[in-house]
């Protein structure tokens, strides 16, 4: 596999951009280069390479969320880089820190500024479910509970043909580990899974992690976010779950994180 380190440094000097001290700043499904002296971070896709057209819209949902004034980290660039097979964004370095439980008040106030100031953002925006990716995803699988997995897409679309919605754009991924707190407050970053869906989707990414692993923090976001339909969220939860695990079984396929998903699909599957 190509060096996503070295790819980033690539796309650097092809720009001209000074990363003389470029350093690994983390990232779990993607890989992230802070371009150092320059303040940018490059992002090079590592798990949902959905293609050049997916990041194009990614860019230009933040770009136009940030001209909005929703607390976004803004692309330092509005193209999409390739080098060795490996695609990369370019993204505003922000001195931050990462969020702990005490900051999910601030994060959902964040998310419902988010909200607000996308609503009407007219743009050609995926459906947040993407079951029909997740199945693909789960037909590539060589996993023993591939069936199970499979069982949850089904029983997942079952659940949403019988929700009516509210959709607008959302962040898509809106969980404590997708936010940077800055000085001037939370900001999101991370915007690969922006789609359209209900506000409540996000809520639901934000709680997931509380409910199925006891992480710390989740759970409170929404009484920062304020008013929601929180029987909604939990209606949503399945419908996350059968989206996400199959990635995760292509991933991770041994992990105990994995594992704990997979007793969570049993529980509606």
């Amino acid at each position: 596999m190509s060096d996503p380190f070295a790819a980033a440094v690539a796309v650097a000097r092809e720009l001209g951009l000074p990363a003389d001290g470029a350093v690994g700043v983390g990232g779990a499904a993607n890989v992230h280069v802070h371009l150092r002296p320059a303040p940018v971070v490059a992002r090079v896709t590592m798990t949902l390479r959905r293609g050049r057209e997916a990041l194009e819209t990614e860019l230009a949902f933040a770009r136009a969320a940030s001209e909005r004034g929703a607390p976004v980290v803004p692309p330092a660039d509005d193209r999409v880089y390739e080098h060795a097979g490996l695609q990369v964004t370019l993204w505003r370095f922000t001195e931050h820190r990462v969020p702990e439980a005490a900051d999910a008040p601030a994060v959902g106030r964040a998310l419902r500024r988010l909200h607000e100031a996308v609503r009407d953002l007219e743009l050609p925006l995926p459906r947040f479910d993407r079951l029909d990716e997740a199945e693909r995803v789960a037909r590539g699988l060589d996993h023993p509970d591939t069936p199970l997995i499979l069982d949850a897409v089904h029983a997942a679309r079952e659940r949403l043909a019988k929700l009516r919605l509210d959709e607008q754009p959302i962040h898509g991924d809106a969980h404590l580990r997708n936010a940077l707190v800055t000085v001037d407050g939370p900001l999101w970053a991370d915007l690969e899974n922006v789609c359209r869906g209900p506000v409540e989707y996000d809520l639901a990414c934000a709680v997931w992690r509380t409910r199925v692993h006891g992480w710390d923090g989740g759970a409170d976001v929404p009484a920062g976010y304020g008013p929601h339909d929180a029987q909604l969220v939990d209606e949503l939860l399945p419908v996350l779950a059968a989206f996400l695990v199959p990635w995760n079984a292509r991933m991770a396929p041994g992990s105990q994180l994995l594992r704990e998903r997979i007793d969570f699909l049993r529980s509606f599957a």
